[in-house]
């Protein structure tokens, strides 16, 4: 019996899930696996102290794409691009356009951060003036 048959006697037809539907519990577990690696201490094995601190993998990661893309080392920005690299790729597997959309904010973010507080501290010079 066909789909426009099975409608015209009243039958129901299930929905079939779609690709963005299966995708979905990926997103979320990349989504959680970047705030636990952002909130959690690294945890050192019991016995001495190892002789240099442990980055997480975000981290390297970001050191990773930031070492072959020429910049120098920079720990707080080798852990954001690492987040950044995560996160674009769990969104680009629900949708390609969202991915380069978080990607390029995410790129974009420092940049406007430093022109807003470099904007705040010439308003507040201008404030001090007589």
């Amino acid at each position: 019996m066909s789909g426009a048959a099975a409608l015209a006697e009243g039958a129901v037809l299930a929905p079939v899930a779609g690709p963005v539907v299966s995708l979905v519990p990926v997103a979320v577990a990349v989504v959680a696996l970047a705030a636990a690696a952002r909130s959690a201490p690294a945890r050192t094995p019991l016995g001495p102290a190892p002789d240099r601190p442990r980055s997480s993998p975000l981290a390297a990661l970001g050191g990773a794409v930031r070492r072959r893309l020429g910049r120098p080392a920079d720990p707080a920005a080798d852990l954001r691009v690492g987040r950044i690299v995560v996160l674009a790729i769990g969104a680009a597997l629900v949708d390609p356009l969202l991915g380069v959309t978080g990607a390029g904010g995410g790129l974009v973010q420092p940049r406007w951060t430093r022109r807003r507080a470099a904007a705040r501290a010439r308003r507040q010079h201008v404030a001090e003036l007589p």
